[in-house]
């Protein structure tokens, strides 16, 4: 219908509808009196688990198929009465605001066991056995679009904790090429069986031969939002050429030099070794080591790390593939 242009005399319904008539649901007998859920179809039916209620019965309606309108969906239409009515009700007492779930055509429970019950309104009191609930065409929607508003917003609170916590973690990438030896000199390329050094098979790592104990250095500046309450952690991506030496580790050494001290002050504070680098032969093993909180200078430092694997590099070769930190964040100004 096209809008008019002309003055309408519209039928006014009162400020909140307290009656409805409503199609009824295929072989069904209402009870006067008793709660009225509505199916997929929007018609009136007997208490069914999933269903919302509407209202209360104004008297009985029988569609079923004895019935002489023969029983099918919307042969009778139901008279459907919208307020706060007085139901039985089911484990603990509802409390004025509570949202209420059918348990059947004459009771009500705070329990929506599990989400099979329907809803069918909100308390408004609670006398003794009876609690009065307020039904109506939009009680239920209001429950249904607040519960899923609280959900939204559950989950965009949990985005902002899963982003604050991906916030809270700093990674420092340390370049496999920045490697010293002990003498401050870069190393070469490896030489199997005389030398170790870097070696380019689908990407640069690093290779030590069987047996060395030969240390490589790295030097990280740690930024100033690093967290000095908090253990840093030292990763590595290894392998092993080779398929005997399933108990080798990292050792890792550490080093903090830190404004306002020596440069040689530091002891150790690392000295940690990795868990086992036990992959089959050329995977790839993550291994961490982790330098206590308790050894982390207050910025602004640097951090010199050395990796030396442990003597039961004794058969295999040894790969450094990736070297990174990991460290708490602080707040910073």
């Amino acid at each position: 219908m096209a809008a008019t242009t002309t003055f309408r005399l519209t039928e006014f319904a009162g400020l909140k509808p307290t009656k409805g008539t409503l199609e009824q649901a295929a072989n069904t007998l209402i009870i006067g009196g008793t709660i009225v859920t509505v199916d997929a179809d929007g018609r009136a039916d007997v208490v069914t688990p999933g269903q919302n209620a509407i209202g209360v019965a104004l008297a009985d309606s029988d569609n079923r198929t004895t019935a002489p309108e023969g029983g099918a969906a919307g042969a009778v239409k139901c008279q459907v009465q919208y307020g706060v009515f007085g139901f039985d009700y089911d484990g603990a007492a509802p409390a004025p605001g509570d949202v209420v779930y059918v348990v059947d055509n004459q009771t009500v429970s705070t329990d929506s066991d599990s989400g099979s019950r329907g809803i069918a309104g909100y308390c408004s009191e609670t006398i003794g056995s009876t609690c009065y609930v307020e039904f109506g065409p939009t009680v239920a929607g209001q429950i249904v679009i607040a519960a899923t508003e609280a959900a939204q917003l559950d989950t965009a609170q949990a985005d902002i904790d899963n982003l604050q916590t991906d916030v809270a973690m700093g990674r420092i990438d340390v370049p496999i090429g920045s490697a010293r030896l002990a003498d401050g000199t870069a190393p070469g390329a490896f030489t199997d069986g005389s030398a170790d050094g870097f070696a380019v098979t689908e990407g640069v790592m690093y290779r030590w031969n069987v047996a060395s104990t030969t240390p490589i250095w790295f030097d990280v500046a740690l930024p100033p939002e690093l967290d000095a309450a908090a253990a840093v952690e030292v990763h590595a991506l290894c392998s092993r050429e080779g398929a005997d030496d399933e108990t080798v580790v990292l050792t890792v050494g550490a080093y903090f030099q830190r404004a306002g001290a020596a440069y040689d002050a530091d002891e150790n504070a690392g000295g940690a070794s990795t868990p086992a680098i036990a992959g089959a032969t050329k995977v790839i093993t993550e291994t961490v080591a982790t330098i206590a909180a308790a050894d982390v200078p207050a910025g602004p430092c640097k951090l010199s790390i050395s990796l030396v694997p442990s003597a039961a590099l004794d058969a295999d070769d040894l790969n450094l593939h990736a070297l990174w930190i990991e460290h708490a964040r602080a707040l910073t100004a």
